[in-house]
């Protein structure tokens, strides 16, 4: 799964928990900010939705259930879950854990 899509997929979870999307995003792995205020990737330069990443034409589906998320990535045919604690997120993909924070 792209870094882009994970960034999307992470955002889409935190709007149905939130109603909105979040100003930034914080990965720990990378050690760095994304911009993804208003549903607009600032780092790849495009819009995303809920279930679309614009600058990758990658589809993706995302579906939470209280404080946990699980989805599918069309573009790499692979399943993913995550959980939302506070404003930490840990999404599980590829047999990895990544943390970020919002």
């Amino acid at each position: 799964m792209k870094e882009e899509i994970r960034r999307a997929a992470i955002a889409a979870a935190w709007k149905q928990s939130s109603g909105s999307y979040p100003a930034n995003l914080y990965s720990y792995e990378t050690g760095r900010f994304a911009n993804m205020s208003g549903g607009y990737d600032y780092e790849m330069g495009a819009h995303y939705s809920e279930s679309y990443h614009y600058g990758t034409n990658s589809h993706f589906s995302v579906q939470l259930n209280g404080t946990e998320f699980t989805g599918y990535d069309y573009g790499s045919s692979s399943h993913f879950s995550g959980k939302l604690n506070g404003r930490n997120i840990t999404l599980f993909d590829n047999g990895k854990y990544r943390n970020y924070s919002v």
